[in-house]
């Protein structure tokens, strides 16, 4: 098959079915419209929270060393992660158990234990750690960025929560939290792999057909404007290096100008040819850890730029970053520039399908957010591309009013003070 089949039940679940059968396993992914965006700041966490708690047993499997054997036995393992607008679980295992998948999937939704939920508390204020100081201060460049980024918005709120709303979430909330956010109109099923369709379909229907409906969400509107409370986030920290982060407020996944921006992120760091490589890296010599990336949500999109670097190249390497992105505001990129990163997103679209799992996660994100076209008309779309698209949407996105600068690290006051001078050269 060359598309993907869509089909939604009768009760509102969304469906995307792609047999691979060049391939020798099957891969599943369950999308819940659910995340850290939707919740309130006495519950922040409470989305990861039940993440967890959903691997602790339900009525199929009475606890998580079951759950866990049994899926192991079919030659996979489960799998599970939240974001600030979905909750993806997924996992790969043998084609000859795809029945016992997709039961083991809707007992995984179907009728949840709820239990060892102060153990899972524990696990959970572990976890945070890894991403604070001994005060408790966000250390992650992301939390912190999104944190002064949004403010008091919800897509400020860490994934993970506050340690004061993980100590008080309790049963009856998790509870509450579930039965509100997992009805089958709110969540995407992708199956691709080596498979029968028609029997997936037919198990689709007896293993998912009965459960609630519920309601389709949609997150908490975006500030107006959507722009960040605060061009700095620094927070001091003893360290070997800084870690920077440059973001930039971008377009909606439904925008015209999405499309572009997916190109601008290939010229600037893909592979080592790209430009901030080239300038950064194979010329300066300033870092070694650099990269970029988009962070999609349904209604915007945040463009990162990152990178780890010695405190006493922290300016220079900000001061590099930015000459390249004005650079590349005010004269654009080439038609070589533009070609070449085009081929490159044409090959890795046509090498997908050789990944089932970065599959499941191709479809199941356009599915998301309202943006699948087939393949053939994704491809057509990126060829019609031309330099002033490009040039639209990098004048429009790389201002100053639409961005923040985040470091974490050993930050003097007389650092913070330059980065902060080195900023109004954007």
């Amino acid at each position: 098959m060359t598309e993907p089949t869509f089909h939604t039940l009768s009760n509102g679940l969304a469906t995307v079915l792609w047999p691979q059968n060049h391939l020798n396993s099957l891969v599943f992914g369950l999308y819940i419209r659910v995340g850290s965006r939707f919740e309130s700041p006495e519950q922040a966490g409470i989305t990861h929270f039940l993440e967890h708690v959903l691997f602790r047993g339900n009525a199929s499997y009475s606890t998580s060393l079951e759950m866990n054997r049994t899926f192991e036995s079919w030659g996979g393992s489960l799998n599970a992660y939240t974001t600030r607008e979905y909750m993806y679980f997924h996992g790969r295992l043998h084609p000859q158990f795809l029945e016992e998948c997709l039961a083991f999937v809707s007992a995984l939704v179907r009728q949840p234990q709820f239990a060892d939920i102060d153990l899972e508390r524990n696990i959970i204020l572990e976890e945070r750690l890894q991403d604070v100081d001994s005060d408790g201060q966000l250390l992650e460049e992301d939390d912190v960025s999104r944190s002064v980024y949004w403010d008091e918005h919800p897509l400020g709120y860490p994934i993970i929560g506050t340690p004061k709303a993980i100590k008080e979430i309790d049963k009856n909330a998790l509870m509450q939290h579930f039965q509100k956010y997992f009805g089958m109109r709110n969540a995407i099923l992708c199956l691709n792999g080596k498979f029968d369709q028609e029997q997936a379909s037919g198990l689709l229907e007896t293993h998912f057909g009965d459960l609630p409906a519920g309601e389709a969400h949609t997150p908490p509107a975006l500030p107006t404007p959507p722009n960040p409370a605060s061009n700095t986030a620094f927070v001091h920290h003893d360290s070997s290096q800084i870690a920077l982060l440059m973001s930039f407020r971008g377009p909606a996944p439904k925008d015209p100008s999405y499309v572009p921006m997916q190109l601008v992120d290939r010229i600037l760091d893909d592979g080592m040819s790209s430009r901030l490589w080239q300038r950064i890296v194979e010329k300066r010599g300033l870092c070694y850890d650099l990269w970029t990336s988009i962070d999609t949500y349904h209604d915007i999109s945040i463009f990162d730029i990152g990178a780890s670097v010695a405190p006493e190249r922290a300016v220079e390497l900000v001061e590099e970053i930015y000459r390249e992105i004005v650079l590349l505001r005010e004269k654009g990129p080439s038609a070589d520039e533009l070609a070449h990163a085009r081929q490159r997103w044409i090959f890795r679209q046509s090498f997908l399908p050789d990944h089932a799992a970065a599959l499941n996660e191709h479809l199941g994100g356009h599915v998301l957010y309202d943006t699948y076209t087939p393949l053939v008309q994704q491809r057509q779309r990126m060829e019609a591309i031309t330099l002033d698209n490009l040039n639209n949407i990098t004048q429009q996105m790389f201002q100053p009013e639409r961005h923040i600068l985040t470091a974490v690290g050993p930050l003097r006051k007389s650092l913070k003070r330059r980065l902060r001078t080195a900023m109004e050269m954007l």
